[in-house]
């Protein structure tokens, strides 16, 4: 009889065990998915600056050609002393 109680006592230490290490590894994959979480935030905010960066090329790049344009009516001459 005393073995099996040491038996049963053995066991739930081993469950406790277990449960201690499942408890763990819970807390480590909810970190992970913290990270995850941040980093697709992180991405979502670089495309949107991405974007930006592209539409504010595209208006320098139009505004370029007008300047280029308007200053095109210009010609240089000999300098008048």
């Amino acid at each position: 009889m005393a073995q099996v109680v040491d038996a049963v006592a053995r066991m739930s230490h081993v469950v406790d065990e277990i449960a201690a290490a499942s408890n763990e590894q819970a807390l480590g994959v909810q970190q992970v998915n913290d990270a995850v979480g941040h980093m697709d935030k992180v991405t979502q905010q670089n495309a949107v600056l991405v974007e930006q960066a592209a539409a504010s090329s595209g208006t320098l790049h139009e505004q370029a050609m007008h300047l280029s344009h308007a200053v095109s009516v210009f010609t240089m001459g000999p300098s008048v002393q």
